[in-house]
């Protein structure tokens, strides 16, 4: 295939993952991903292109707060799984508004509540939600934003945190599949309610039609062990998700993500990483098939590597100490669900993106 060939076809592909209908989308995906060598220099520069045409080239910041690292399931990546041995807690009504209070203080613009598959805990969401709004006009109404990444609930339970909470923040749910191969999320979740996979993957759907008003869907890179083309069709799953929901909901995902499963203390490394340049190229096509979706980035990854993504994401997360109260407890890393790659302060991380004038 002469050269002027092979870059009118290189265009096609990429076109039709910009502006092509879902199925266009999905197949041209598939080529691209197969193809990375060949169509990287083109779909990183096209999603630099994209991104600045639908989004500001500033950098928005969440909070996380753990307010529950009590849990019922078995996941053989996490640090908060059952199975794990170690002490676990709940925090009370008044340590979740000190930890809220302690990360509030830097105005960030979201705020994630997170907690583990904990039944127990379900009337903290609701009052968690009470006190951010409470909390709000004390910090300047920075929060445009609460998300709650938590187990997912049956409809009844999502349409009472709506309607007992009555927030005047917007509301999000978002939890991520971890993996869309059902044989490998089987492996990969052992026992517990987190086993039912089509209870998870419908979540969102439930959410939205209970009264929140967007959600976030994501994929945890390196669970899949079936190499490359495992983790490629992770991404296409992504899309896929994306599109379901905008089929069956009317919107597509205000967010998505797709981290990279780190070490935990408890367990070894993964053994299906994603190496730097394949994810950079992951994050590109999907800027390019999901142009008007957030695209988040977490402190798992180094702050150098972060910052090199920059061009194609929307918003990190803000000095996370990934345990329940963290934010007042500080960086206690037995306790961590998943190690950090950058774990600068929030000092630290703010005064870095004003200086390089992206907030």
């Amino acid at each position: 295939m002469n050269k002027q060939k092979e870059e009118k076809i290189m265009k096609k592909q990429i076109l039709d993952l910009l502006e092509g209908d879902q199925e266009k989308k999905l197949d041209s995906a598939k080529v691209i991903l197969d193809n990375m060598p060949l169509f990287f220099n083109s779909v990183i520069q096209e999603a630099k292109t994209v991104h600045l045409e639908h989004f500001s080239p500033r950098i928005l910041l969440y909070a996380i707060s753990y307010i529950s690292d009590v849990c019922i399931s078995s996941c053989q990546y996490c640090g908060h799984s059952k199975d794990n041995a170690r002490k676990r807690r709940r925090l009370s009504l008044e340590e979740i508004e000190k930890d809220f209070s302690a990360v509030l203080q830097y105005h960030p613009q979201e705020l994630c509540v997170l907690a583990g598959e904990d039944p127990k805990i379900f009337d903290h969401f609701i009052e968690a939600i009470k006190i951010l709004n409470k909390l709000n006009p004390h910090f300047d109404n920075c929060l445009q934003l609460i998300s709650l990444n938590i187990a997912p609930l049956d409809k009844p339970k999502f349409e009472k945190i709506i309607q007992d909470s009555q927030s005047k923040i917007p509301l999000q749910f978002r939890i991520f599949q971890e993996t869309y191969d059902r044989e490998e999320y089987t492996r990969n979740h052992t026992d517990g309610p987190k086993t039912n996979f089509d209870f998870r993957y419908s979540a969102q759907e439930r959410a939205l039609s209970s009264g929140f008003q967007s959600v976030g869907i994501g994929a945890l890179l390196g669970i899949n062990s079936k190499g490359t083309k495992g983790n490629n069709q992770e991404i296409l799953s992504l899309i896929a998700h994306a599109y379901d929901l905008k089929t069956k909901t009317g919107q597509f995902p205000e967010s998505v993500a797709i981290p990279r499963l780190q070490p935990i203390p408890e367990q070894p490394s993964p053994k299906n990483f994603v190496e730097d340049k394949r994810y950079i190229f992951y994050l590109g096509v999907l800027r390019l098939a999901l142009p008007t979706v957030k695209i988040y980035i977490t402190a798992r990854e180094v702050a150098s590597f972060i910052e090199t993504v920059e061009p194609f994401i929307n918003v990190r997360d803000l000095a996370p100490r990934p345990c329940v109260g963290g934010n007042i407890n500080g960086m206690d890393i037995t306790k961590f669900q998943n190690l950090l790659g950058d774990s600068r302060s929030a000092k630290e991380i703010i005064n870095d993106l004003k200086n390089r004038n992206k907030i």
